[in-house]
């Protein structure tokens, strides 16, 4: 079942994660295309064409009137559901694909483990935050900041938004499963406190987050 993880995280919100192990044609059979819309998917890569159909596909688990054309951004990039009160976001990483859908303000993120993280932390972990990844678990731990801000930046939504000026991570310890603990996001008269979950799916760090 390439049905990786399901967490209903309440009643209103739920995070989907999908094992990319089918091939185009699944995906194309269950979502039922018109011979147009499978045309305009021919202009795509195979990557972009199979991140394309598996969001929807995964849209269509959760909301089950989901309808293609409901799925729009807007002037910032960000995606939404035409005619629904649900917020959503999604995220692809190698063989992964990853969506939440909620009644709140949400982002999410997921990514494979690489060491080549270390190098390019400074330029988003900060001095005070860069303090509690140095342990055994510091790839981890800056995987971890790195979705929490990504997952922030995508529920912030309106782009211009610096990883360490305008976001921060509160300090957290690591639990087993899950791990919980919180973010926020200030700029200009901005602020937005985020409730953000973290755990390990194989060598992938999937992160989420949840605006109080």
């Amino acid at each position: 079942m390439p049905l990786k993880l399901k967490i209903a995280v309440d009643e209103n919100t739920t995070v989907l994660v999908w094992n990319l192990s089918e091939d185009i044609g699944y995906f194309i059979a269950e979502l039922a295309l018109s011979p147009l819309t499978q045309k305009s998917l021919e202009d795509m890569s195979k990557k972009r064409r199979i991140e394309w159909l598996s969001t929807r596909y995964l849209l269509k688990l959760v909301l089950k009137e989901f309808e293609l054309e409901q799925f729009k951004k807007d002037e910032y990039g960000k995606p939404y559901i035409d005619r629904t009160d649900s917020f959503i976001s999604i995220s692809h990483s190698h063989d992964y694909a990853s969506i939440i859908v909620s009644d709140k303000v949400v982002g999410i993120d997921i990514q494979k483990l690489h060491q080549n993280i270390e190098r390019i932390s400074h330029k988003f972990i900060s001095d005070e935050e860069i303090i509690y990844t140095h342990n055994e678990d510091k790839i981890l731990h800056m995987h971890i900041n790195w979705g929490a801000k990504e997952s922030m930046y995508k529920g912030y939504g309106k782009k211009q938004l610096g990883f360490i000026k305008h976001m921060s991570i509160l300090p957290y310890d690591l639990s087993p499963g899950t791990t919980s603990f919180s973010g926020i996001v200030s700029k200009d008269e901005i602020t937005e406190h985020y409730k953000l979950f973290t755990k390990t799916i194989d060598e992938y760090v999937l992160v989420y987050a949840i605006q109080n």
